[in-house]
């Protein structure tokens, strides 16, 4: 067993309990359901991006089912439908994800790369690296750097399973993000 399988594992888990805290969150609270719903959703995703078996998740179901996500958030920004920075965020983080399928995956329909985030060269889009997508990697590392430390200052209260989830989950985006680089 090599130190990376031990890191992407170890994030890998990481990955997968914020994203059930979030998903239980979800359940908790029907009024935060959709943006919660949505943050869970994307710890489980992460969760078999760390994973050093291999991705479970074709990358093809990946790019769908986040476009679809940041599509209906970016409806509901543009509604000005409430809360509009929780949407607002969930859009970015739903761009990002599609943005680790295609750069990681290489966009095909495939799953499996083990650890990806951790082994990626840069950010390749169909096979070859991406300025564009290297220099968006590198905007959404900042931002989720910023949306961890400010989940976890503004944020947190006496429940703090939730925002501990959110501050896990936009720091191991920041991850694997700048993996991307």
């Amino acid at each position: 067993m090599t130190v990376a399988t031990v890191w992407s594992g170890s994030l890998a888990l990481l990955s997968l309990c914020a994203g059930v805290v979030l998903v239980a969150a979800a359940l908790a609270h029907p009024d935060e359901r959709p943006a919660q719903l949505a943050h869970g959703v994307m710890g489980l995703a992460m969760g078999g991006m760390f994973c050093p078996l291999g991705d479970p998740v074709p990358a093809a179901v990946g790019i769908l089912t986040f476009a679809v996500i940041a599509g209906w958030f970016a409806v509901r920004v543009l509604r000005r439908q409430p809360p509009v920075a929780q949407a607002g965020h969930v859009v970015v983080a739903s761009v990002a994800m599609v943005l680790m399928y295609v750069t990681q995956h290489g966009g095909g329909s495939g799953g499996g790369h083990a650890g990806h985030a951790a082994a990626s060269a840069g950010p390749a889009v169909d096979g070859t690296e991406s300025p564009v997508a290297m220099a968006l990697a590198l905007a959404l590392t900042g931002y989720f750097v910023w949306h961890a430390w400010d989940s976890g200052i503004r944020r947190w209260s006496t429940v703090w399973s939730v925002p501990a989830a959110h501050v896990v989950l936009s720091g191991l985006m920041a991850v694997m993000c700048l993996g991307a680089v």
